[in-house]
């Protein structure tokens, strides 16, 4: 039998320059800077601590 959980995870997207590589917290932030051309969207997404990962304990 296999048991599947759901792991809420966050999402953070960052607006970085192709050209200079600079990062942007905000679409808005990138695009007062640089053109839209130059936009690359990076998603990272944060994976809290899993249990099922660490040692176990005896």
């Amino acid at each position: 039998m296999t048991v599947y959980q759901k792991i809420k995870c966050k999402t953070k997207t960052i607006y970085r320059s192709i050209k200079t590589g600079e990062r942007y917290e905000s679409e808005k932030a990138f695009l007062d800077q640089h053109p839209k051309e130059d936009m690359a969207t990076d998603i990272e997404v944060q994976v809290p601590d899993l249990p099922m990962f660490s040692k176990t304990k005896k």
